[in-house]
């Protein structure tokens, strides 16, 4: 496995790189191209339920689930209920990542089964595969799922999924949807659970920097996690980097699954959104507050995961010491997660 020089390490993972949108909607134009049921509508800036929810992201318009007549969604019965795309789109072979983006904003029971809210996509022409799930967020929020593993694969299309169960406290503002984006980007990692804001409010409402994990008790700007390299089981050259954090060792840990438990959100001073099996992939000194795993002779990420010769896709986050007196009772924080999409 070449290893690049520390600098060059950090400075790569600092940089923005550019990004192709492969899908958008910004319901600016209405829903031809959509289908809905239930109470799926257009809904409109200017609109009286829109009171407590505007600005939109852009423009004046996007999607909701909810009544118009009473500003909730307590009619809305107990069937699956759907905001559906159902054209072909055309995934590219990336040798990065790609992610379904979206902005969302929602208010509704949430426990972490009844209300779900989920996006999904078509494969295989007669298969909905689930990709994200949303929780409540009284502000605009964006939410970053991936879709690496349908890379150069033709998806028959995409749609929102919210179900209800009971008629029981359906009376919340419902559910939000704007600025839906498929993206390609270069990087093998995407950036998820942010501490900024744009995700969910951090445990104190100690909100980080763009992209960043949530503040901590030395860093108004928390630490950011990112990955470079190649995600490739048969030649990992991926290197995970981390900044902002105490000079002390850092944790890296790896998660099978994204985390679907509101209940579980919270990481000490920050946010962690895997789940388990979870395993420990190294715990590296942080010089200058940085990280950098693999070095030199270190053991691979992929190795070190336990990734199958198929692949999957895995979630990481580094975790560090913080002052037991800036928020919680406990001593540490984390960074924002990277998913990563392995491939053979």
């Amino acid at each position: 496995m070449r290893l690049l020089p520390f600098a060059t390490v950090f400075l790569l993972a600092s940089t923005a790189s550019a990004q192709t949108i492969v899908f958008q909607e910004n319901f600016e134009k209405g829903f031809s191209s959509w289908s809905t049921s239930g109470l799926w509508n257009p809904q409109n800036a200017n609109e009286p339920c829109s009171a407590n929810v505007a600005p939109f992201p852009s423009g004046t318009s996007c999607a909701w689930f909810g009544n118009g007549g009473t500003c909730n969604f307590e009619n809305a019965g107990w069937n699956n209920e759907y905001l559906t795309y159902l054209l072909p789109i055309q995934l590219p072979a990336t040798t990065g990542s790609l992610e379904l983006r979206f902005r969302t904003l929602s208010n509704t029971e949430e426990d972490g089964f009844w209300d779900a809210k989920e996006a999904e996509i078509l494969v295989g022409g007669t298969t909905w595969v689930r990709v994200g799930k949303t929780f409540n967020s009284s502000t605009w929020t964006t939410e970053h799922h991936p879709l690496t593993t349908w890379a150069g694969q033709t998806i028959g299309g995409l749609r929102f999924r919210f179900w209800a169960g009971d008629d029981t406290a359906n009376n919340g503002i419902g559910w939000f949807i704007d600025d839906v984006q498929i993206v390609d980007v270069p990087e093998p990692g995407i950036a998820q659970c942010l501490g900024d804001g744009t995700y969910r409010v951090c445990p104190c409402s100690n909100q980080g920097g763009a992209g960043r994990g949530c503040a901590s008790s030395f860093n108004p700007l928390g630490a950011r996690l990112d990955a470079i390299g190649s995600a490739l089981v048969s030649a990992d050259s991926l290197v995970l980097t981390a900044d902002g954090m105490s000079d002390a060792a850092a944790t890296i840990f790896q998660g099978a699954n994204y985390q679907f438990s509101p209940w579980a959100s919270f990481g000490g001073d920050g946010m962690t959104c895997m789940s388990a099996p979870l395993r420990r992939i190294a715990t590296v000194p942080a010089t200058g507050g940085v990280v950098v795993y693999p070095g030199a002779g270190a053991t691979s990420i992929s190795v070190r995961g336990g990734l199958l010769p198929e692949g999957g896709t895995r979630y990481y986050a580094a975790r560090y010491r913080n002052a037991l007196s800036f928020c919680t009772p406990n001593t540490f924080n984390v960074t924002n997660q990277v998913a990563v999409t392995w491939r053979p």
